[in-house]
């Protein structure tokens, strides 16, 4: 019986998506960068990251397939490639209220030198959102996901994510807006050898509490700035497991740290399809579980004692700082008298980190053009 129903809801999909539309998304992100890596040695490259979506969508579905690499021209072992195929689902429920649930596969593809960050990914949301006047509305969902890394066991987990978001408009076009996400990651148990013994073991749990509050406020028809405060509460310590000193394994993201960011934004509408943008970002972070090692600047290799890698400083890595952007944006719609959109992006953007690791002391400039095509059939 179930394989019956299984069977029907497919062919359900498969008759609904044969009576929908296409949509292509082609999009070229490309940038200078005067440091690749974030550290002290200013490695400078050129890179481009093309992207495509191809998805069929009708009232209630959306089907695509997307994918993207990241392409150095002075650093190729850096190179990576992205792969996902999803499906999602959109319901009204009725005027105030709407519902929206998907999953998708997703896989990730490094250069030969990094492939331990090579992972098979499956994940699921769903989202509500609600409007109890008019003036305001609620979005509250969740997500989870679960993540294989194909050359280190201990990496494999499982993360859950559950969120809320709260939005008022005001008679001033202020907008107001709350923001919290929990985030529970639980690393699976994996096997290891010894001294020709087998050994069980299991990295430990992490959760952590991201909370934003935003102020949005309009000036005219031209003119619109918000400013956004966050803070990541993280009590968990970090994960003990890195790859290497001068780097962070791929388990060590948002989990990896604490602390507080601030963004600023203005933009201007400069004419009927051109605008300009300035977003300024200031951040302070602790690194959870990342002491400080002594580090030979002169030599670049890192200090050693009997035990390994030489701590100066017990106390964790602390990074302040902040970046700023500037960027100018041009869209053109209905190409070809088509449905179609093009737009065009250029950027230049500076950042300063301050930190009290020497090895992590750094400021990074570039600029880039960012061409993004969308077409409907």
């Amino acid at each position: 019986m179930n394989r019956l129903k299984l069977i029907l809801a497919g062919l359900l999909l498969t008759f609904s998506l044969a009576f929908s539309q296409w949509n292509l998304n082609v999009r070229t992100y490309s940038s200078a960068t005067s440091n690749l890596i974030n550290n002290y040695k200013d490695i400078e490259d050129l890179y481009i990251a093309p992207s495509l979506q191809i998805s069929r969508m009708n009232q209630d579905f959306t089907f695509y397939y997307r994918g993207s690499t990241i392409n150095m021209i002075n650093n190729p072992i850096y190179n990576r490639n992205y792969h996902n195929l999803g499906l999602n689902y959109y319901k009204d429920i009725n005027q105030d209220f709407y519902f929206s649930a998907g999953g998708k596969l997703s896989l990730r593809r490094n250069h030969d030198e990094y492939s331990y960050y090579n992972y098979n990914k499956v994940s699921a949301f769903a989202k509500f959102k609600y409007y109890p006047v008019y003036y305001a509305y609620v979005k509250y969902g969740g997500s989870l996901i679960s993540k294989q890394f194909e050359e280190e066991d201990a990496w494999n987990h499982s993360e859950y994510s559950f969120w809320t978001q709260f939005n008022l408009s005001l008679p001033t076009r202020t907008t107001l807006r709350a923001y919290f996400n929990y985030r529970y990651r639980n690393f699976a148990p994996y096997d290891y050898i010894y001294d020709g013994l087998r050994y069980s073991g299991e990295i430990s749990s992490l959760w952590l509490l991201i909370s934003k509050m935003r102020v949005a406020q309009s000036l005219g028809n031209r003119v619109g700035i918000f400013s956004e405060f966050s803070y990541h509460y993280n009590p968990s310590e970090g994960n003990p497991y890195e790859v290497e000193i001068d780097s962070f394994s791929p388990i060590d993201d948002y989990f990896g740290y604490k602390g507080w960011s601030w963004e600023n934004n203005a933009k201007v509408k400069l004419g009927q399809s051109l605008f300009s943008e300035l977003n300024v970002n200031f951040y302070h972070r602790k690194y959870l579980n990342r002491p400080v090692y002594q580090y030979d600047f002169t030599t670049e290799e890192w200090k050693l004692d009997d035990e390994g890698y030489y701590i100066i400083e017990e106390s964790n890595r602390v990074d302040t700082g902040y970046r700023a952007q500037l960027s100018a944006e041009y869209k053109l719609e209905r190409l070809f008298e088509k449905a179609s959109n093009l737009n065009l992006e250029w950027f230049f953007y500076y950042q300063n980190n301050s930190s009290n690791d020497p090895y992590f002391d750094y400021e990074d400039v570039g600029t880039g053009l960012n061409i993004n095509y969308n077409l409907q059939w």
